[in-house]
């Protein structure tokens, strides 16, 4: 341990070798996405999956983006759209409310 201590408001950035394709499950106002984008991380919105319309009303506002509501329980394993994996990683998240 080096003994230096991170303030708590310290953002450390961190870098990938393939571009990280985000999959947000119940998203709510995307704050998986706001956390990767304060710690600089290189990333896209690849799906979302939120059956609020008014919170993905605020979720397509704040990250600019134009998703539509979905219901996770008509989900399934292959409306993620994951290809490319050798040239992204995908990075699959979810919120509780």
């Amino acid at each position: 341990m080096s003994g230096e201590q991170l303030n708590l408001f310290d953002m450390p950035t961190f870098s990938t070798e393939k571009k990280i394709r985000l999959i947000e499950l119940f998203a709510g106002m995307g704050t998986q996405a706001q956390a990767l984008e304060r710690l600089g991380v290189d990333f896209e919105h690849h799906f979302v999956c939120e059956f609020d319309k008014y919170a993905m009303q605020v979720y397509n506002a704040i990250h600019g983006t134009n998703f539509e509501t979905t219901d996770i329980t008509n989900v399934k394993g292959g409306d993620l759209g994951i290809t490319n994996k050798s040239e992204y990683t995908y990075l699959l998240t979810y919120s509780f409310p």
